[in-house]
């Protein structure tokens, strides 16, 4: 399992990861009293209570696009039992629910109230059965209901050798299912990088000084060369006629 943990971590999927211990503990005083919790109906009642709580905890108030739901062998069992118990929330909310079944009980969702579950369950489930197990000898595997889900019978026979088999498939589903979901992702952190480039300074020029230009006299026109003058700088040309103003008055 810790494989499809990695690579969801890495496509940006946040992920619940949770084993159920396979002693538990009777007295919380008494570390040394332990029970062998290898009963599948026990261990799946428990698992399908650790669900419920999960997702009335985590799940239902997070505004995930998308929810996966994997178990193995007693996982399975608790998946079918939280959908068969939570019919609309599950429909609502599961995107995929993709389970491996061992040597465990094989279980459907049907429902003797809603005629929809089963044909939901089926189009949003990935169940791969060992091909060792005991359901492909019963007369259920010689026409398979929507109620067990889309199932798969596997060529291996353990839970390692199935979750490592079919790991192509599993994955290639969920970059189907959230398709969308990562392309608006990428999208969105392109944006902030391009947020993040500075942009580069404007070229710096010299200040351009107030000034006015002299009309061109006509004695000027006609000479084919002019001295050299003064430097331009800032100044205003007199509009009066007449002889230049005597500055000693």
């Amino acid at each position: 399992m810790k494989t499809y943990v990695d690579w969801a971590v890495k496509q940006g999927f946040s992920v619940i990861d949770v084993n159920l211990p396979k002693h538990v503990t009777l007295d919380e005083g008494d570390t040394q009293d332990h029970q062998e919790a290898d009963d599948v109906a026990s261990r799946t009642r428990e698992a399908t209570s650790l669900l419920t709580y999960l997702w009335d905890n985590y799940v239902e108030i997070n505004d995930a696009t998308h929810v996966f739901l994997m178990g193995t062998n007693t996982g399975h069992g608790a998946i079918v039992n939280f959908i068969r118990a939570n019919e609309d929330r599950a429909q609502a909310r599961i995107t995929k629910a993709i389970s491996f079944v061992e040597d465990v009980p094989f279980q459907s969702v049907k429902s003797a109230t809603n005629e929809e579950l089963a044909k939901w369950y089926y189009f949003n489930s990935l169940v791969f059965v060992a091909d060792a197990h005991l359901f492909w000898s019963s007369e259920y595997a010689r026409k398979i209901k929507k109620r067990f889900g889309h199932v798969f019978k596997s060529a291996d026979n353990s839970i390692s050798d199935m979750l490592q088999g079919h790991q192509d498939e599993v994955t290639r589903e969920l970059l189907r299912d959230t398709a969308a979901w990562r392309a608006r992702r990428l999208e969105k952190v392109e944006d902030e990088e391009m947020a993040e480039v500075e942009e580069p300074e404007p070229v710096r020029r010299p200040p351009i000084g107030n000034f006015a230009l002299s009309p061109a006299r006509n004695s000027d026109l006609n000479r084919t060369s002019s001295p050299k003058g003064p430097p331009v700088s800032n100044f205003a040309l007199s509009g009066r006629n007449g002889p230049p103003r005597n500055p000693a008055r």
